[in-house]
């Protein structure tokens, strides 16, 4: 198949099922709401970004750790009720947008920010970065929370106390 890019009104080879708009490869057919392209370029960024992302996690946690805090606690709620003898415990999480669908998506991508910038003096070190590039990482991160439909997962848990029988 080959379409005509309006962009620069030349002829650009595309497979069947996608098509070319402004230079960028998108699917034809199927999900075609999804708002990002599907091409080499969207592929190497969502590499980029998943790289800085994971880099800055761990960055946050081997921090968080050199001073006692466990930031994955929350992951394991459901085990440590289990192990203090709650019954009938479930376990699961909500994901939560960040930046976009309404006003708490708006909210949870302002949190976001306060923390990066609260972070900024203990993650900066361990990231080996100065400020300009911090700033940057933070600003590109607050660019994509929303544009790239971002969300974090929030874990919870609930059960039962044990009944005390001696009463």
């Amino acid at each position: 198949m080959t379409d005509t890019n309006p962009k620069e009104g030349r002829n650009t080879s595309c497979p069947p099922g996608f098509k070319i708009i402004q230079d960028r490869k998108f699917r034809s057919r199927g999900n075609t709401s999804h708002v990002l392209p599907c091409d080499e370029d969207e592929i190497n960024r969502l590499d980029y970004q998943h790289y800085m992302a994971r880099r800055f996690y761990d960055a946050l946690r081997t921090t968080t750790l050199s001073r006692g805090i466990d930031i994955e606690y929350p992951t394991r709620l459901g085990s440590l009720l289990t192990d203090n003898g709650f019954t009938g415990v479930a376990a699961d999480y909500i994901s939560c947008p960040i930046g976009w669908r309404g006003r708490p998506g708006v909210l949870l991508q302002r949190n976001m920010s306060f923390l990066m910038d609260a972070l900024k003096p203990s993650i900066m070190p361990v990231l080996g970065i100065g400020e300009d590039d911090y700033a940057d990482l933070a600003g590109q991160f607050h660019e994509d929370y929303g544009a790239c439909r971002c969300y974090t997962n929030a874990p919870y848990a609930y059960g039962r106390k044990p009944l005390n029988e001696g009463r």
